[in-house]
């Protein structure tokens, strides 16, 4: 059963309990669909979530009458023969082409700011005096979690906001190392990047995968850093959502000030 908040129902379940998606949608005029299966070796979870329990959840919008979705996919979607994370979330994107009233699917790239899973994982390793990270130079463009946040309440209540979709990048392009030590200095932390081979990147992340069901590294995150971020233009966002995102020096500010 829903519980009550201050300002909103909570409803706990799985997206791959058909009568939670029933409760989510119910009396909803607007879904902004952000749940996803990532982070796993498990190539048919990630199919299970990502694609059909999005098609079923999208369904069951329709089936309530919503008027309107945001999905909040990624730019991996761009590349969905990179592996199977980028591939089901692909599908996932495919799934709304069925839904007959406003979509609107957002892709972000690399994530950072306070609670995103990028900049916890750097401040926890960081305690180790060194960062492994992987050797790349292709370009990035991390955007700031408040930015994504705002993005997807524009798609959600913005009047005429068109069906589309949205890459969501950051303005600055830097790689990935760079991207950590600004990070590191960010925080205010003395540690330092140890910069990892492509070759040895991707050994450690088919042992991972083959070790851990969650593994932090797998050969196809390797992959999509060593490749870089698709596209760096948000022209479209910022016209249909106003998308306007900070510059890194001001987002990477926000990690300073806590």
């Amino acid at each position: 059963m829903p519980s009550r908040s201050e300002h909103c129902d909570i409803i706990r379940g799985d997206l791959r309990e058909a009568q939670v998606l029933d409760q989510l949608v119910d009396g909803a005029e607007v879904l902004i669909h952000m749940a996803a299966a990532m982070g796993s070796n498990d190539d048919a979870l990630l199919h299970q979530v990502n694609a059909q329990c999005s098609r079923a959840l999208f369904e069951a919008a329709s089936r309530a009458g919503v008027r309107r979705i945001v999905l909040v996919s990624t730019m991996a979607a761009l590349r969905p023969e990179d592996g199977p994370y980028a591939s089901s979330k692909a599908l996932g994107q495919a799934a709304l082409a069925d839904f007959t009233g406003t979509s609107i699917t957002l892709q972000p790239p690399l994530i950072y700011g306070a609670g995103s899973q990028v900049s916890s994982t750097i401040a926890s390793l960081a305690r180790f005096g060194l960062v492994p990270v992987i050797n790349s130079s292709a370009p990035l463009y991390p955007v700031h979690v408040e930015d994504v946040t705002s993005a997807c309440i524009e798609a959600a209540l913005r009047e005429g906001a068109e069906n589309g979709v949205y890459p969501l990048p950051g303005p600055d392009a830097i790689d990935f190392p760079a991207f950590t030590q600004r990070v590191l200095d960010a925080i205010g932390s003395p540690a330092r990047v140890l910069r990892l081979p492509a070759r040895l990147s991707r050994g450690l992340g088919r042992l991972m995968e083959a070790t851990m069901p969650h593994p932090v590294l797998t050969s196809e995150s390797v992959g999509a850093v060593l490749k870089g971020s698709v596209t760096g233009d948000f022209k479209a966002a910022a016209d249909s959502l106003g998308f306007a995102p900070r510059g890194l020096d001001a987002g990477l500010a926000t990690l300073r000030s806590r």
